[in-house]
C-alpha cells in the first residue's frame, strides 16, 4: 500500500471514529431536534419526544403500566413535552429554568400544575410512527398536594420549584406485550434520564413497581426498596417526607 492510500485509509479510520463517537454523544446528550425526530432504539425502534397527536397512545400505556383506568379520563392532562422541558432541551438548565419562570407566572399555582410545568413523555415508534411504547416523568403531583395542603399561593410557589428541580417520578412505562423483552422498555428510562439530567431538574430520579419489575430497574442502576418502605424526599428537596406505594417496591436513582 503506497503512502497516500495509507493517509487516506488513516482519515477513513479517523472519520469512522469521530462518527461513533458523535452518535454516541448523541445517545448520551439528546438535544433537540434529534430526540424530537427521534434516536435510534432496539427492535428497529426510534425514541422521540411525545407530541400531542401520541395522547391516546400514552393514555393506553399509561393504563397499562399503572392499572390506573382514571388515567382515561380526558380531562387529566397527560403531559407530552411541556415548554421547559423543550427549553431545557435547547439550551440546557439555563433554558429549562427560563421556560420553567415563564409557565410559573402564566399558571395558576396550585400542586396539580407540577406535571404542566416540568412532565414531559417519550414514545417508541416502529417504523410507520406507530406508538410501540411509552414513559411519562413527571414531579410527583399527589406527594405536592399532600405537603402543600392548607398552605397559600406564596408558600406553594418556592415547594413547586424546589419539587420541580429535585424530584422526577417515572408516572409509568410500558411496552407493546408482542415486542416485550427486545429492550425497549430500557431505551425509553435511559432517553427520558437523559432528558432530566440535560434539563438539570433532579437529584432523585424515582417510581415504584411490582416485585417482578424489580430486576429491570435494578439492571439500570436504580436502587430497590423493600417492599412497602419509603423514601424520604430530604436529600432532593431538603424537605422531609415520606413516598411509599402500598404493595410496591421504590426504586430510585440519585444524581
Amino acid at each position: 500500500m503506497g503512502k497516500g492510500s495509507r493517509n487516506r485509509a488513516r482519515r477513513a479510520a479517523v472519520s469512522a471514529r469521530s462518527a461513533t463517537v458523535r452518535a454516541q454523544r448523541e445517545l448520551e446528550h439528546p438535544v433537540w431536534p434529534g430526540l424530537a425526530q427521534g434516536i435510534p432504539g432496539s427492535a428497529d425502534t426510534r425514541v422521540r419526544l411525545a407530541r400531542p397527536e401520541d395522547e391516546a397512545a400514552i393514555r393506553h400505556y399509561l393504563v397499562q403500566a399503572t392499572e390506573d383506568q382514571g388515567i382515561n379520563d380526558p380531562t387529566k392532562a397527560v403531559p407530552t413535552v411541556c415548554p421547559s422541558i423543550q427549553a431545557g432541551l435547547e439550551r440546557g438548565q439555563d433554558g429549562f429554568l427560563e421556560g420553567a419562570a415563564e409557565q410559573l407566572h402564566a399558571y395558576t399555582i396550585e400542586p396539580d400544575d407540577a406535571h404542566v410545568l416540568a412532565g414531559f413523555s417519550l414514545v417508541a415508534v416502529n417504523d410507520s410512527d406507530v406508538v410501540v411504547g411509552a414513559i411519562t416523568v413527571a414531579p410527583p403531583w399527589r406527594y405536592l398536594e399532600d405537603i402543600t395542603r392548607g398552605l397559600g399561593p406564596q408558600e406553594i410557589k418556592p415547594l413547586l420549584i424546589q419539587t420541580m428541580l429535585g424530584l422526577a417520578k417515572i408516572i409509568g412505562v410500558a411496552v407493546r406485550d408482542d415486542l416485550r423483552g427486545n429492550g425497549i422498555g430500557a431505551d425509553l428510562v435511559r432517553a427520558a434520564l437523559q432528558v432530566i439530567n440535560r434539563c438539570g431538574t433532579w437529584r432523585i430520579a424515582f417510581g415504584s413497581c411490582e416485585s417482578k419489575r424489580t430486576e429491570f430497574y435494578r439492571r439500570l442502576g436504580f436502587n430497590i426498596s423493600a417492599l412497602n418502605d419509603p423514601i424520604d424526599t430530604y436529600l432532593a428537596i431538603g424537605i422531609h417526607g415520606l413516598i411509599s406505594t402500598p404493595g410496591h417496591h421504590i426504586f430510585s436513582l440519585e444524581r
